[in-house]
């Protein structure tokens, strides 16, 4: 192997060849879009070779049938509208600019410099034209309200431009206060922008490069330079009310700025050096730099054309620039015949590929070294309608997903969920982190793919865990707070070694580390690791599986990069045939678990108790994966347990891998999440040839301790809060009095999401000799399915799930019935039982979650009728139930055409601007 510093010449002299290459190309051919064009430049800059250009022209679509009938839309007037109303022409998700520029859906709040809270609605995203006789335009639209700000944006799906040439026919028109233009932005110090402000005088442009300000909070000069708008040929003025063509050109070192084809500005200063998106946009917040709005008033951002020539930060192709073609005057001929495959007469024009221009700086792997199938910067859409679907419970848009991974809070409020995810298959491999978002545990965003695997034959992104370093021990977050450090195990042929990727933009976008591995030993079982932070020794604290040898090894390190062993706990419990996924997590305790309302700040009691979780597969009693438990103390360096007893965490057959949420404070009940799965058939069940996707995420789950009878340190499990999902404010059913009787409970019209949860109370229940039953039956009036389950008041007490008569999938390995046993508390008398069916999943939770199941089914017909049941129940017994409907969580999401498109998130447009309207942390 090379040294470091003959490999770095290596390079140099590939990269030196690779330039000469381009810079020996044949003779220009000018406009040509056709695929012979295997390089592309700007006729106002020819030092600058690109491999791929994009060009969207709205005004062809004046030819289209829906062009005589364009209006545009009226504005939310709530603030909680802005990103989840629909989008307002299905243009915007589907061909080819939907897979390259989304509708921005972030929002900011009021803050010390930006008195206005700042929303982005679909609404202000449309398709309009002047008159009958006028071509169509985009607009994007921002308008003032008393409480907020409405805006709008495009973004570019794809992150990792590196240097670009880009060129609007646009014109701006409304009410002072408004800030519209062009940014390629990653973060507050690399960003280079055209910005048109409403307040300036309509000759005056802004050119602008960040950052804005300097440490100290005084204005940069160099950072914005107004500069006047010129009419075609330079010599007298104009404005920005009229149609003008406007064009950046961002190269090595450099910031140019153009108006109708004449340069204004080159600029040095705070020229971006790090792979970026691209905004189009128009926005007010209120501050110093926009303006603040008058109520009522309103501006737009009317644009004819996109032009865009690129390079991306991602490795270059083999090959030379054998033909270059210069687009400089390309909007101005006639449309070209060429790829058409985005909307009749809608030229879309773009050839894949990597750098020709020379990158003069060595960067730690990248997050997004993607294969050509994977999209990177982008979420992947899915089709959330299919019968077997879950509405509730996460599921990746389409492919193959397994364990959580790397979840957190973050300071926002927001919940991570990383997944391991196979994107080009219905099958497990080809692993990466997936990465969905949501505020509510239910309403889930999907975001574009966070780490990606190199590309290595069998190399594959394995599961792990994220935290947030706050006080910055790493060294990768100066002057930040919310860094996410994300530890993964990197798998490959030849070892399975633990690696980290950094996030500076809290969790959506990530940089391998330059010196990774941070632990190897040379091992092909030895992964997972979850790390959390133990303030007592001021340590990070690792927990991973030496997989095969049955042995969870505990670490510890100062600054997340350099670790130390400090421990092993070998051999407890279940061993089945290896460990997977260890958790450590510090929990609280109840001071009583049989209370109406167990999670009642006043019920829970802060301890020093820990659990430690570990998965096993295969092996399990039931045959394949299950997770244990083990409640005990911790030092920072040596985990005890309470007693050598394996606890089985879920008495269902589909819940495994589950883990905590990072930045939960140890005094408040925990929160995890598990894959409702089994290896023994995750890849063979039938959603995934029906529906394209395979497995879901368990309901989230608070988590805490209790003592109970024969049950010492119980891990209770009840599901996090389902209220906000209720279809309507009073249930669809209830009887107080089901002793000895039945309800039935037909939802098939009344509930479109097929979502439902039931809770049954049996009260009064003799300390001995109890007789009788109840239980519950979900079917389908079409096909007489049916998954049922039930609980024996006398004997040992069992409760039972029946999935044996579903018949949508049939395996050996689908155990078909699941049971338990739960004791009567002696205090109270009474039983309670949770019930939440999800399509085709279903929970239980027994006696506030001291028991609990999770088990999957698929139907071939949708189960539609609810009959809950008692008989033979002993004298004095008394039942009582509740039945809710629960809306489905993707709907909202869902376009018409029944797609869920996520989104794109980037941290920093959800934080203030400084005084120049630029982002700042």
């Amino acid at each position: 192997m090379p040294s470091p510093n003959s490999r770095t010449f290596l390079l140099f002299l590939l990269a030196l060849t690779d330039i000469q290459s381009c810079l020996a190309a044949p003779p220009l051919a000018p406009n040509s879009t056709t695929q012979e064009c295997s390089c592309y430049q700007a006729a106002s800059n020819r030092e600058a070779l690109f491999l791929n250009h994009q060009f969207f022209d709205f005004r062809p679509l004046a030819n289209q049938p829906f062009a005589s009938n364009l209006t545009a839309p009226p504005p939310i007037d709530n603030s909680q509208d802005g990103g989840i109303e629909p989008l307002s022409s299905p243009f915007f998700d589907t061909g080819s600019f939907g897979d390259y520029f989304i509708p921005a859906s972030w929002s900011t709040n009021v803050s010390e410099v930006s008195p206005v809270s700042m929303v982005n609605s679909h609404q202000n995203v449309y398709l309009t034209r002047d008159s009958l006789d006028s071509p169509v335009h985009l607009t994007l639209r921002t308008n003032r309200l008393a409480s907020f700000q409405s805006a709008s944006g495009l973004q570019t799906t794809e992150t990792a431009y590196m240097h670009a040439s880009i060129r609007i026919r646009a014109r701006v028109a409304g009410s002072p206060g408004a800030c519209a233009g062009i940014f390629t932005y990653i973060n507050d110090e690399q960003e280079s922008d055209i910005e048109i402000l409403t307040r300036d005088d309509r000759s005056t442009m802004r050119a602008t490069n960040q950052p804005g300000v300097d440490p100290n909070g005084n204005v940069i000069p160099e950072a914005s330079t107004p500069i006047t708008i010129s009419q075609p040929g330079g010599t007298t003025n104009g404005s920005w009310t009229d149609w003008n063509d406007y064009q950046l050109n961002w190269l090595p070192g450099r910031s140019e700025w153009l108006i109708n084809g004449v340069s204004k500005l080159n600029k040095t200063y705070g020229v971006p050096t790090e792979p970026s998106n691209i905004q189009i946009r128009i926005w007010s917040d209120g501050s110093s730099w926009p303006g603040n709005m008058t109520v009522g008033g309103l501006a737009t951002l009317d644009i004819e054309w996109i032009d865009l020539v690129y390079n991306t930060s991602r490795e270059a192709p083999e090959g030379t620039c054998k033909t270059v073609c210069t687009v400089d005057n390309f909007a101005r001929e006639p449309t070209p015949q060429a790829n058409s495959s985005f909307v009749p007469s809608m030229l879309f024009s773009a050839v894949f590929a990597g750098l020709c221009l020379l990158t003069a700086s060595v960067r730690a792997q990248g997050s997004t070294s993607a294969e050509p199938s994977v999209p990177t910067g982008r979420p992947i859409p899915g089709d959330y309608t299919g019968a077997l679907r879950p509405q509730i419970h996460y599921s990746p848009p389409r492919g193959f997903m397994n364990d959580p991974n790397g979840m957190f809070l973050d300071p926002e409020g927001v919940y991570h969920l990383y997944y391991q995810y196979n994107p080009t298959d219905i099958v497990a491999g080809n692993q990466h982190w997936g990465h969905a978002t949501s505020r509510d545990l239910y309403t889930w965003v999907n975001q574009p793919i966070a780490i990606y695997p190199s590309g290595a034959e069998g190399e594959g992104i394995f599961s792990g865990s994220s935290v947030i370093d706050v006080n910055n021990t790493s060294g990768f977050f100066p002057n930040q707070t919310n860094g996410v450090v994300a530890f993964y195990t990197l798998h490959t042929t030849e070892e399975e070694t633990q690696d980290i990727a950094y996030s500076t933009d809290g969790g959506y976008t990530f940089t391998k580390y330059a010196n990774n591995p941070v632990i190897s030993i040379n091992s092909k079982q030895f992964r997972d690791p979850k790390v959390i932070w133990y303030p007592a020794t001021q340590q990070w604290v690792m927990v991973i599986a030496y997989a095969q040898e049955f042995v969870i090894g505990i670490y510890t390190s100062p600054n997340l990069t350099t670790w130390t062993h400090a421990s092993n706990f070998s051999r407890y419990g279940l061993l089945g045939l290896q460990y997977e996924c260890p958790n450590l997590v510090q929990i609280p305790t109840l001071s009583n678990v049989s209370i109406e309302n167990p999670l009642e700040q006043s019920n829970i009691a802060s301890s020093d108790m820990f659990v430690l979780v570990i998965s096993i597969n295969p092996g399990a009693p039931l045959g394949g994966s299950i997770a244990q438990y083990f409640p005990g103390t911790f030092n920072g360096t040596h985990f005890t347990p309470v007693d050598q007893a394996a606890r089985i965490a879920d008495f269902g057959k589909d819940n495994y891998a589950g883990q905590f949420f990072y930045g939960i404070p140890p005094t408040s009940p925990q929160i995890s999440m598990a894959w409702a799965s089994n290896w023994q058939y995750s890849q063979v069940v039938p959603t995934g040839q029906l529906e394209n996707f395979r497995s879901a995420m368990s309901l989230p789950r608070y988590n805490v301790l209790a003592n109970t009878t024969r049950g010492d340190y119980t891990l209770v499990s009840i599901p996090y809060d389902l209220s906000p999902l209720y279809s309507s404010t009073s249930s669809l059913a209830n009887s107080s009095s089901l002793a000895n009787s039945s309800l039935l409970y037909d939802y098939s019209s009344t509930v479109p999401s097929g979502a439902i949860t039931f809770n049954m109370t049996i009260t009064s229940i003799p300390l001995a000799n109890a007789t009788g039953s109840a239980n519950f039956t979900f079917m389908s009036s079409v096909t007489g399915e049916s998954i049922r389950g039930g609980f024996y008041l006398g004997g040992d007490v069992p409760f039972f799930i029946d999935r044996g008569r579903i018949r949508g999938f049939d395996n050996p390995f689908f155990t078909d019935k699941f049971s338990t046993n739960n004791l009567i508390n002696q205090d109270t008398q009474t039983f309670r039982l949770q019930v939440v069916i999800d399509r085709s999943i279903l929970e239980v939770f027994l006696d506030n979650g001291l028991r609990s199941a999770t088990t999957t089914f698929f139907p071939q017909g949708m189960l539609d009728t609810l009959i809950i049941s008692t008989r033979e129940l002993s004298p004095g017994v008394q039942v009582s139930a509740e039945v809710f409907g629960l809306n489905s969580a993707w709907a909202s999401l869902e376009h018409s055409n029944g797609t869920v498109a996520g989104n794109m998130t980037m941290a920093g447009q959800r934080v203030r601007r400084n005084t120049l309207g630029h982002i700042s942390l």
